[in-house]
């Protein structure tokens, strides 16, 4: 099982990596509920990577928060066609890349709307990970 906190929380240490998730055409840092500070810090990191926002891209940097070592921008494609299983989808796949990359503490952050049938209804749920055992 994870442990979920929220970004406004202190951690008990920092994160291996902060996945954005933001889509084609957006500033992926715009909307995430960040102090003035960090919003800076994050915005000229996403500056110098310069993320697309392109379907499946994925850039990563050293992470300017304290609250995690890396930032990985994870592009999700045009935000017209962002679906809850497109959504879901992409979280598979960023969950298979720090599995990947042994990041056993990630956190996740989104500001994006979802189209298609039923977006107007999204309600956000605790994801419940459970360790994969070799």
């Amino acid at each position: 099982m994870a442990d979920l906190y929220q970004l406004r929380e202190k951690l008990p240490e920092p994160l291996d990596c902060l996945y954005i998730l933001h889509c084609s055409g957006t500033d992926p840092v715009a909307g995430l509920e960040l102090s003035a500070k960090d919003g800076k810090a994050l915005s000229q990191k996403a500056e110098a990577l310069a993320p697309r926002g392109e379907e499946n891209e994925m850039i990563s940097g050293e992470c300017p928060l304290p609250i995690a070592r890396r930032v990985t921008f994870f592009g999700l494609g045009e935000d017209r066609r962002l679906t809850h299983g497109r959504l879901r989808a992409a979280l598979r796949r960023v969950t298979a890349q720090a599995t990947r990359n042994r990041e056993y503490q990630i956190g996740l952050a989104a500001a994006v709307r979802l189209h298609g049938r039923g977006a107007r209804g999204l309600h956000l749920r605790p994801l419940q990970v459970e360790e994969e055992r070799v």
